[in-house]
């Protein structure tokens, strides 16, 4: 919260940094170690960007709830002020805080920028992603990316979450222009344990058949599945 806190000018004269806190987003490219690592560590009040130069060997344990201790500078280029040049060394595995429930209402409140949130959409399409996979959600009308870390099973999971009415834990994350002024919102989520749906699945020979005519009347519901 501190490092946040920083006004730009300022975060922009490298002050050396020493904070502790929760891993809540690990962005791990297995196959490519000489990648620079990013995290967001959350130290109880607020989540805050962290990168390093070079993967560090504690790379295989930095899970969600992984409590690091984290020396390196600040960074005044972002949208907030992060942490750069760290050196991340594990401490213990912890959980992961408590999320913060949010609505569409919230999604472009700058304060809410790296925050661990909560809050509900439906998955409504994939696209290609470099180490992980992309969700498409749409919140109450916005329609919002989520990156979400690659697992041997990806492929399935996703066919099951498609056009399903879902609760999202993940960090909110800020698409910024190179005036670091905020052009839109996506998520970072640690895994697909953290996209539940809220509505069991329907087999689609149990779904009865409707005419476009007859969506959006009185006499259906906007969560009833339709074919």
């Amino acid at each position: 919260a501190e490092v946040r806190s920083l006004p730009r000018e300022e975060a922009q004269k490298w002050l050396p940094v020493e904070v502790e806190g929760t891993v809540i987003f690990f962005e791990n490219s297995p196959t490519n170690l000489d990648q620079p690592e990013g995290m967001v560590v959350h130290d109880g009040t607020t989540g805050c960007w962290v990168s390093s130069p070079k993967p560090s060997p504690y790379r295989s344990q930095f899970r969600p709830g992984a409590t690091v201790r984290i020396i390196g500078e600040t960074l005044g280029r972002p949208y907030f002020p992060d942490v750069t040049n760290a050196s991340v060394e594990f401490v213990k595995q912890g959980t992961l805080p408590k999320p913060l429930p949010i609505s569409a209402a919230d999604l472009f409140a700058s304060h809410l920028d790296s925050q661990w949130v909560e809050i509900e959409g439906v998955v409504i399409g994939r696209e290609p992603r470099g180490i992980g996979i992309t969700l498409v959600v749409e919140v109450e009308g916005h329609t919002l990316k989520a990156g979400v870390a690659l697992e041997p099973d990806a492929n399935d999971r996703v066919a099951e979450l498609m056009q399903r009415r879902v609760k999202i834990q993940g960090v909110l994350g800020t698409v910024k222009n190179i005036e670091s002024q905020m052009t839109g919102r996506h998520f970072l989520i640690p895994s697909f344990d953290h996209i539940v749906p809220i509505l069991a699945s329907t087999k689609p020979a149990k779904i009865k058949q409707t005419k476009i005519s007859q969506l959006l009347s009185s006499n259906h519901g906007i969560n009833e599945p339709v074919r």
